[in-house]
C-alpha cells in the first residue's frame, strides 16, 4: 500500500476515534500515541555526557516500558507521525531528573509536541553540589541551549521539530533557567533586604544565606545575557530565586510567559504570583494550582522511592496528585498550543 495512503488511513482512524469518544472536560486533544526514545550527547568543552528522554507524536500503540525504577507506557522507537511539531524542553527542579515528568511529557507528545527531558548534571535528585550557586543556573542554561542544538541536528528527531516553535517548561531551578533563557537577568541588589524581612524563607537560614551571598551574588551583575532567541515561549512553575528579579532585570524578557504558582511551597517569594507577575514588561498568564508544590507536579513516585523521598512522594494523596497533574498539563498544554501554534 502506498505510504501516503497508509498515513491517510491512520489519520482517519484517529479522527474517527475523536469523533466517537465523549469529550473530556479540560483534557488535551488526543492526536497520536506517545513515541519514546532515549538519546545521548556530549559537551566536550565541559567534559559532560547527557542522557535525554524524548517523547514525540507516533503512529504505533504504546506498551509498558521499564527504566528501573521508573515504569510508564510509550511507543519505543516508533516511527514519528509525518510533519514538524513544536519542541518543548523540560527542565526539572533540583529534586528531579529526566524521568520525573514522564506523564506530563507523554500527554504533551500525544497532543502534538516533541518533548525532551535531560538530567542536569550536579543539580538533580542524586547529586546537588551546585545548589544555591550561580553555576547551577549558568550550567542549566548551557545544557538547554546545547540540547536544542543537538535535537535539531539529530537524524531521528530533528526532522520532526519545527525550529521556529520552541518552548521551555521549567520547574523550580528549571523555571529560573527558563526565565534567564528568555532574557531575564538576576539582580542581587535587593538580596540583603529580603532576608531581613523573610527570616523563615528557605533561602535565609545561615547556610543558604551565606552560600547565596558568596556563590551566587558574587558572580553578578552579568556582563552578557543568557537569552536564547530560539525560545519562543516559556512556562515557569515556581521559579527559584524569584526574589532576585526586579522590574529592571526583567526589562529585556521577551517571550510569552505562563507563570505557575504552587502555593504549598514554604518560600515566601513564591506565595504571591501577582508580585512577580507585575514586574514583567508584558503581563504573563498566571495560574495558581492549589495544594501543589514542586514535588506534586512530578509523576507518581516508583515504589522504591516512596520511603526514600516521602516529602516528595507522600505530600498529597494519590487522588490529589492526579487532580494536580490534570490541571498542570491542561494549563501548560493550552499555553503552548496558543503560543506555538
Amino acid at each position: 500500500m502506498p505510504h501516503n495512503h497508509t498515513n491517510f488511513l491512520f489519520l482517519l482512524a484517529i479522527l474517527t476515534l475523536l469523533l466517537c469518544t465523549p469529550p473530556q472536560t479540560g483534557a488535551l486533544p488526543l492526536l497520536a500515541s506517545p513515541g519514546f526514545r532515549t538519546l545521548g550527547f556530549s559537551d566536550q568543552d565541559r567534559g559532560l555526557r547527557f542522557d535525554v528522554n524524548v517523547w514525540y507524536p507516533a503512529k504505533k500503540a504504546p506498551r509498558p516500558l521499564k527504566y528501573p525504577p521508573w515504569e510508564f507506557r510509550g511507543s519505543l522507537q516508533a516511527p514519528p507521525m509525518s510533519g514538524r511539531f513544536p519542541l518543548i524542553i523540560v527542565s526539572h527542579p533540583s529534586s528531579g531528573n529526566r524521568f520525573s515528568f514522564y506523564d506530563t511529557a507523554s500527554e504533551l507528545a500525544s497532543s502534538g509536541f516533541v518533548v525532551a527531558c535531560l538530567t542536569h548534571d550536579h543539580d538533580n535528585m542524586d547529586s546537588m553540589p551546585q545548589l544555591y550557586t550561580w553555576e547551577e543556573f549558568a550550567q542549566r542554561t548551557r545544557d538547554i541551549s546545547a540540547l536544542i542544538d543537538y535535537l535539531l541536528q539529530d537524524e531521528n528527531i530533528g526532522p520532526s521539530i519545527d525550529p521556529e516553535r520552541i518552548g521551555i517548561l521549567g520547574i523550580g531551578a528549571g523555571a529560573a533557567a527558563a526565565l534567564y533563557l528568555g532574557g531575564a537577568l538576576p539582580d542581587c541588589s535587593g538580596w540583603p533586604a529580603f532576608c531581613a524581612s523573610e527570616k523563615n524563607s528557605v533561602y535565609c537560614n545561615s547556610w543558604a544565606e551565606k552560600r547565596i551571598s558568596e556563590k551566587f551574588c558574587s558572580a553578578l551583575p552579568l556582563t552578557k545575557s543568557l537569552a536564547d532567541t530560539r525560545v519562543k515561549a516559556v512556562a515557569a512553575a515556581s521559579p527559584d530565586f524569584s526574589m532576585l528579579l526586579s522590574r529592571e532585570s526583567l526589562r529585556y524578557f521577551y517571550p510569552p510567559l505562563l507563570l505557575v504558582t504552587a502555593p504549598r511551597e514554604s518560600d515566601g517569594s513564591r506565595k504571591v504570583p501577582e508580585n512577580l507577575a507585575r514586574l514583567f514588561p508584558s503581563a504573563p498568564k498566571t495560574v495558581v494550582i492549589e495544594k501543589a508544590d514542586n514535588g506534586t507536579l512530578m509523576a507518581p513516585c516508583p515504589d522504591s522511592m516512596i520511603e526514600e523521598l516521602p516529602e516528595i512522594c507522600r505530600s498529597v494523596s494519590g487522588e490529589e496528585r492526579a487532580a494536580i497533574h490534570e490541571e498542570f498539563v491542561r494549563e501548560v498544554g493550552s499555553f503552548f498550543r496558543h503560543t506555538l501554534s
